[in-house]
């Protein structure tokens, strides 16, 4: 039998590629074990199901590994309309708007505090630049007076230049009420003491200088992060985190080349070459994507059969208590990959459309452009003539090869 078996396998490695056995096969494999395990506590008649199964004469072995691989490959192709659905595309127009409610108020937020933090870094410019004129006018002013008979302005400024350098020891960001006291207290104590006099006082103005520093930095840094979260933001935003990558990822041939993904993209593909690195990259992240979607699927259509059919089991407490707590968790882990995955996949994609595109112009017999506008008038072109919309210029034929 392990002969046959093996010849089974080889017969069908020749016929499906490496994407196949993993981003298809080897989730239904994986979840149909799991379903085999589950049974054990349902029915009691099937406990040792998986016994029979590993056993030595392995009987029911290759049957089994055979009829998981024809379900693998007639769930293939189910794997786009099941992406479809995660990003949104199919759902009806009332739960669509429903769903982006969500993700509409996180971009809001994310707009807002991107203002906030540009406002606080400007404010604290604006403190730095007149703090600076301020202390070198208030440090000749008090070297003017050649006394040092106010050491109580001294003593309020130490304590509000450790009062700001404690918040940012403690990553608290200061208030800018906090900040502008600090810096009248250090001038106040400039103005009215002989700096040459007072050796603390050079050592207050050089603390209150870093303390501004660090401030405008964090701020800085701060305000960069929450930008860069923000751009990240797709300007249409799409009900699910999925939608989101995707449309960031296709957004890419249109802001660059003014052409529609879908129609750049399939062409492209057709003029890479079998052997060429950027194709196994290609198989590699969609095979990655595709065993992320078909292993969601059948996490959540297991969660969903399973939790109430060991829920009405009286003697499946544990199992029913594992599943339900660590289920919703490696579903969510596995949702996290998807969006990973198809992140993973717009950038291969992105290299291969900046590498491939004028291969796919030769193939179509167009004239190779000489202008990034001369190109982005093609690719608008094509991509409206593909629609059904009438073309907007004409296209120059090269004779074919």
């Amino acid at each position: 039998m392990p002969g046959i078996f093996g010849q089974i396998v080889s017969a069908f490695q020749g016929i499906l590629s490496r994407g196949f056995w993993f981003g298809s096969f080897l989730p239904v494999a994986v979840f149909a074990a799991l379903n085999v395990i589950l049974l054990q506590y349902v029915s009691p008649a099937n406990n040792d199901l998986l016994t029979r199964f590993v056993s030595a004469n392995w009987v029911w072995t290759a049957p089994i590994v055979a009829a998981l691989i024809v379900i693998a490959y007639a769930i293939a192709p189910l794997v786009p309309l099941c992406r479809a659905i995660l990003d949104g595309r199919l759902l009806s127009d009332r739960l669509y708007a429903l769903l982006c409610r969500y993700p509409d108020a996180l971009k809001t937020r994310a707009a807002n505090a991107a203002t906030e933090s540009g406002r606080r870094l400007g404010e604290i410019n604006m403190v730095r630049l007149s703090a600076q004129t301020r202390f070198a006018q208030a440090r000749a002013d008090g070297v003017a007076l050649a006394a040092a008979d106010h050491m109580d302005l001294v003593d309020r400024a130490k304590t509000a230049v450790r009062r700001l350098e404690g918040d940012l020891g403690r990553s608290k960001a200061p208030s800018m009420q906090t900040l502008r006291a600090a810096v009248d207290a250090v001038v106040n104590a400039l103005k009215e003491n002989d700096a040459t006099q007072v050796e603390d006082l050079a050592d207050i103005d050089s603390r209150m200088r870093d303390a501004i520093g660090a401030m405008r930095n964090n701020a800085q840094a701060r305000n960069q992060r929450l930008l860069e979260r923000l751009n990240a933001m797709p300007q249409d935003m799409r009900p699910t985190d999925i939608g989101n990558a995707r449309y960031r990822s296709e957004r890419y041939s249109q802001n660059v080349y003014n052409a529609n993904f879908e129609f750049l993209w399939s062409r492209v593909q057709t003029v890479i070459p079998e052997n060429d690195p950027a194709a196994k990259r290609i198989e590699a992240a969609r095979s990655l994507l595709d065993f992320a979607v078909l292993s969601l699927v059948l996490g959540v259509a297991l969660l969903t059969i399973w939790l109430p059919l060991l829920a009405l089991e009286g003697n499946a407490l544990v199992p029913f208590l594992l599943l339900g707590t660590l289920g919703p968790v490696v579903v969510r882990l596995i949702y996290q990959l998807v969006i990973e995955a198809q992140i993973s996949l717009g950038e291969v994609a992105q290299g291969a459309v900046d590498r491939f595109r004028f291969d796919a112009l030769k193939m179509l017999h167009i004239k190779p452009p000489a202008t990034l506008s001369a190109e982005r008038e093609i690719w608008s072109t094509l991509s409206d003539i593909a629609h059904g919309d009438a073309p907007n210029s004409d296209m120059v034929w090269t004779n074919p090869s």
